[in-house]
Protein backbone atom coordinates (compact mmCIF):
# COMPACT_ATOMS: atom_id res chain seq x y z
CA UNK A 1 0.00 0.00 0.00
CA UNK A 2 3.43 2.30 -0.09
CA UNK A 3 2.64 3.66 -3.58
CA UNK A 4 -1.13 3.41 -3.49
CA UNK A 5 -1.25 7.15 -3.42
CA UNK A 6 0.15 7.71 -6.42
CA UNK A 7 -2.72 5.79 -8.66
CA UNK A 8 -5.15 7.88 -9.89
CA UNK A 9 -7.40 4.51 -10.27
CA UNK A 10 -8.68 2.69 -7.18
CA UNK A 11 -7.16 -0.70 -8.81
CA UNK A 12 -4.10 0.09 -10.45
CA UNK A 13 -0.17 -1.12 -9.91
CA UNK A 14 0.18 0.10 -6.56
CA UNK A 15 -3.18 -0.74 -4.82
CA UNK A 16 -3.73 -3.27 -2.50
CA UNK A 17 -5.95 -5.40 -4.37
CA UNK A 18 -3.61 -5.21 -7.30
CA UNK A 19 -0.71 -6.63 -4.48
CA UNK A 20 -3.10 -9.62 -4.25
CA UNK A 21 -2.54 -10.97 -7.45
CA UNK A 22 1.15 -10.29 -7.17
CA UNK A 23 2.13 -11.92 -3.62
CA UNK A 24 0.73 -14.71 -4.21
CA UNK A 25 -2.80 -13.75 -2.04
CA UNK A 26 -6.49 -14.95 -2.25
CA UNK A 27 -10.31 -13.79 -2.24
CA UNK A 28 -12.34 -15.03 0.00
CA UNK A 29 -16.01 -13.71 -1.22
CA UNK A 30 -18.37 -14.31 2.35
CA UNK A 31 -22.33 -13.54 1.93
CA UNK A 32 -22.35 -11.55 -1.72
CA UNK A 33 -21.13 -14.48 -4.13
CA UNK A 34 -18.74 -13.71 -6.82
CA UNK A 35 -20.39 -10.71 -9.13
CA UNK A 36 -18.63 -8.03 -6.39
CA UNK A 37 -15.02 -9.00 -7.26
CA UNK A 38 -13.20 -5.76 -7.15
CA UNK A 39 -10.06 -7.01 -8.56
CA UNK A 40 -11.85 -7.70 -12.09
CA UNK A 41 -12.24 -3.99 -12.34
CA UNK A 42 -8.40 -3.95 -11.84
CA UNK A 43 -7.76 -6.04 -15.51
CA UNK A 44 -10.50 -3.69 -16.97
CA UNK A 45 -7.67 -0.78 -16.09
CA UNK A 46 -5.68 -2.48 -17.93
CA UNK A 47 -6.81 -4.68 -20.74
CA UNK A 48 -9.54 -1.50 -21.15
CA UNK A 49 -12.11 -3.51 -22.81
CA UNK A 50 -14.51 -0.68 -25.30
CA UNK A 51 -17.23 -0.68 -22.76
CA UNK A 52 -15.30 0.52 -20.03
CA UNK A 53 -13.50 4.43 -19.87
CA UNK A 54 -16.34 6.00 -22.06
CA UNK A 55 -17.56 8.98 -20.06
CA UNK A 56 -16.69 12.08 -19.40
CA UNK A 57 -14.30 11.97 -16.60
CA UNK A 58 -14.49 15.73 -16.27
CA UNK A 59 -17.97 15.46 -15.14
CA UNK A 60 -17.03 15.15 -11.07
CA UNK A 61 -19.63 12.70 -10.55
CA UNK A 62 -17.21 9.69 -12.08
CA UNK A 63 -14.51 11.26 -9.17
CA UNK A 64 -14.09 9.82 -5.76
CA UNK A 65 -11.97 11.47 -2.83
CA UNK A 66 -10.33 9.32 -0.02
CA UNK A 67 -8.26 10.34 2.20
CA UNK A 68 -4.64 8.50 3.11
CA UNK A 69 -3.42 8.06 6.50
CA UNK A 70 0.40 7.89 6.24
CA UNK A 71 2.98 5.93 8.28
CA UNK A 72 3.82 9.30 9.94
CA UNK A 73 -0.10 9.71 10.94
CA UNK A 74 -0.43 12.89 8.27
CA UNK A 75 -3.16 12.76 6.21
CA UNK A 76 -3.92 13.49 2.67
CA UNK A 77 -6.96 13.30 0.60
CA UNK A 78 -6.84 12.32 -2.78
CA UNK A 79 -9.18 11.57 -6.24
CA UNK A 80 -9.49 8.55 -8.02
CA UNK A 81 -11.82 8.06 -10.59
CA UNK A 82 -14.58 5.78 -10.55
CA UNK A 83 -14.24 4.17 -13.98
CA UNK A 84 -16.75 1.36 -14.50
CA UNK A 85 -19.46 1.28 -17.16
CA UNK A 86 -22.91 0.93 -15.29
CA UNK A 87 -23.50 4.79 -15.84
CA UNK A 88 -23.78 3.80 -19.98
CA UNK A 89 -25.51 0.46 -19.59
CA UNK A 90 -23.14 -1.73 -18.82
CA UNK A 91 -23.16 -4.22 -15.85
CA UNK A 92 -21.10 -6.70 -14.90
CA UNK A 93 -21.80 -10.12 -15.17
CA UNK A 94 -18.67 -11.84 -13.21
CA UNK A 95 -20.39 -14.60 -12.26
CA UNK A 96 -19.80 -16.08 -15.32
CA UNK A 97 -15.83 -16.78 -13.47
CA UNK A 98 -17.37 -19.98 -12.16
CA UNK A 99 -17.55 -21.50 -15.86
CA UNK A 100 -13.98 -21.08 -16.31
CA UNK A 101 -12.21 -21.68 -13.23
CA UNK A 102 -12.24 -23.73 -10.45
CA UNK A 103 -13.62 -22.03 -7.50
CA UNK A 104 -13.55 -23.17 -3.92
CA UNK A 105 -16.59 -23.36 -1.88
CA UNK A 106 -18.69 -23.84 1.60
CA UNK A 107 -20.20 -22.31 4.31
CA UNK A 108 -19.02 -19.48 6.46
CA UNK A 109 -21.79 -19.50 9.87
CA UNK A 110 -25.07 -19.18 7.68
CA UNK A 111 -22.95 -17.27 4.73
CA UNK A 112 -21.90 -19.05 1.17
CA UNK A 113 -18.77 -18.21 0.53
CA UNK A 114 -15.54 -18.06 -1.80
CA UNK A 115 -12.12 -18.76 -1.80
CA UNK A 116 -10.15 -17.56 -5.14
CA UNK A 117 -6.31 -17.50 -6.20
CA UNK A 118 -6.16 -13.92 -7.32
CA UNK A 119 -3.20 -14.78 -9.54
CA UNK A 120 -5.53 -17.31 -11.35
CA UNK A 121 -8.52 -14.51 -11.56
CA UNK A 122 -6.49 -12.10 -12.88
CA UNK A 123 -4.81 -14.53 -15.59
CA UNK A 124 -8.18 -16.40 -16.36
CA UNK A 125 -9.89 -13.03 -17.18
CA UNK A 126 -7.31 -11.22 -18.97
CA UNK A 127 -7.20 -13.89 -21.15
CA UNK A 128 -11.35 -14.15 -21.98
CA UNK A 129 -11.57 -10.37 -22.79
CA UNK A 130 -8.58 -10.72 -24.75
CA UNK A 131 -11.11 -12.75 -26.80
CA UNK A 132 -14.19 -11.81 -25.93
CA UNK A 133 -14.13 -8.21 -24.75
CA UNK A 134 -17.59 -7.85 -23.79
CA UNK A 135 -17.65 -11.32 -21.84
CA UNK A 136 -17.80 -9.98 -18.02
CA UNK A 137 -20.83 -7.40 -18.53
CA UNK A 138 -24.30 -7.48 -20.34
CA UNK A 139 -26.87 -4.73 -20.87
CA UNK A 140 -29.08 -6.37 -18.25
CA UNK A 141 -28.94 -5.95 -14.22
CA UNK A 142 -28.33 -9.65 -12.77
Amino acid sequence: MRDHHKDDVCVSKNSPLYGLKVLGGKILMVGCGITHNTLIHGVECFQMPPYAFTVDYSNPKYHREYTCIHEDGTMTTKEFFHMFAEPIGWYQDYDKLRGLMEISSGKILDADSYLMDAQTVWNTVLEKMKIEPYYFVSRTLK
